[in-house]
């Protein structure tokens, strides 16, 4: 007995050090992406998380390589084509669907499953965009609030308003109040197009078409000749109407478009979240960075949207080559968790960018007191994935002819 004892005892020893020895087994990556600055933005925290993560795998080396923006997409056009993908990558959400119909994705439904604290705090809304017939692709690398109305509240304390108007009738009879006044009610640059069509006329559709209609429609279900869409165009044309908007909105840019706000000329703009950090906050006159409040669409009579969804897209997230296997498909895994847990999405927010995760503690000290407002925002818990309405040139046939009016 007391041999078989040593031989049971040395047998375990042998498989814990063999064991042992395959978890210390060099492991070697390949990770792409376009975020080159590694001593600011998201480069720098892609680094932060790099670091941590080597802490942790000590025997797993991260061939990092980062080319400029226009670079990586045409070279990752080309990978792709040759079926030689990175083990981890950036990508765009269009390229969900046809990577994972070609193979080259790895899913990792099953790894958020098993770890359910990683899975669940993830926003909902993010991952649809690498989410496959109940499958997911990829992970949201961040997530970027399309659709916030910047208002100056002292501009609209001049016609009586000290708040947001809460009804669409009460918005339209503040906006003839605000033209009466002498002011662009919206300052709107739309050359790129982008303005019109992901910050204002997204959630305005939503308003009307509701999230269900729109998801039919990306399943080629309903047609644009719909009566929710047309009454969605209707509501835009209202605005347009009533002179909600500058007569060379389809000229300016959306920078041209925020001096108009800046200089007090206009009562509001919209754009995304990012029109605080990078615009209010870094350009507009200390007063009206005091006096600006922030807002959405209210409900549209009859429409079948939530007042409180904006819409919102994660545009870019982290996916894997379906080629790992073993070891080192458990290793890719972990450096996408990295790049999507807690800690990536509190430095994410604390850098004064929107996170893809539900982050409620972090340090808001060295964020604009605007920013910090925007984060805490309820309706931000129940965005609307929103790929752009591009192909509806109504829009801008409506501004057209009203700028046409303008100068008859």
């Amino acid at each position: 007995m007391h041999r078989i004892g040593i031989k049971v005892f040395l047998s375990t020893l042998v498989l814990f050090f063999l064991a042992v020895q395959a978890q210390d087994e060099p492991i070697n990556l390949t990770f792409s992406n376009f975020w080159t600055d590694p001593e600011s933005g998201s480069g720098l925290l892609v680094q932060n998380r790099l670091a941590a993560f080597k802490e942790q795998y000590p025997n797993v080396t991260v061939d990092l390589q980062t080319l400029s923006h226009d670079e990586y997409l045409t070279k990752f056009r080309v990978l792709a084509s040759g079926d030689e993908l990175p083990d981890v990558f950036i990508m765009n959400a269009d390229q969900t669907t046809p990577l994972s119909q070609g193979g080259q994705l790895l899913e990792i439904t099953g790894d958020l499953n098993a770890d359910t604290a990683w899975r669940d705090l993830q926003n909902p809304g993010g991952m649809v965009e690498w989410t496959r017939d109940g499958a997911v692709y990829g992970m949201p690398a961040q997530m970027i609030i399309t659709h916030t109305i910047y208002w100056n509240k002292d501009v609209f304390g001049e016609i009586g308003l000290s708040e947001f108007p809460a009804t669409w009738e009460d918005l339209k009879a503040a906006i003839v109040s605000l033209k009466e006044a002498g002011y662009t009610p919206i300052a709107l640059g739309s050359k790129a197009g982008w303005p019109l069509f992901d910050s204002l006329f997204g959630t305005l559709a939503f308003r009307s078409i509701g999230v269900e209609w729109y998801n039919q429609l990306l399943a080629h279900e309903v047609e644009f000749t719909d009566p929710e869409f047309v009454s969605a165009l209707n509501a835009f044309k209202e605005l347009v109407d009533i002179g909600a908007f500058n007569a060379d909105a389809t000229s300016l840019d959306n920078a041209q478009a925020r001096a108009l706000y800046y200089n007090k000329e206009a009562a509001m703009f919209i754009e995304g979240n990012w029109a605080i950090s990078e615009g209010i906050a870094a350009e507009a006159p200390e007063d009206v960075q005091g006096a600006t409040g922030l807002a959405i669409w209210p409900a549209l009579p009859g429409g079948n949207g939530a007042a409180n969804e904006v819409t919102w897209a994660a545009g870019w997230g982290w996916g894997l080559s379906s080629k790992l296997e073993g070891e080192k498909r458990e290793a890719a895994v972990a450096l996408v968790k990295a790049l999507s847990d807690e800690e990536y999405g509190r430095e994410r927010t604390e850098m004064g960018q929107a996170a893809a995760q539900m982050i409620s503690d972090y340090d808001a000290s060295a964020l604009p007191p605007l920013l910090v407002e925007h984060n805490a925002m309820e309706h931000l818990a129940r965005g609307a994935y929103f790929g752009s309405i591009r192909c509806h040139q109504s829009l801008r046939a409506t501004l057209r002819h009203d700028r046409r009016r303008t100068r008859n």
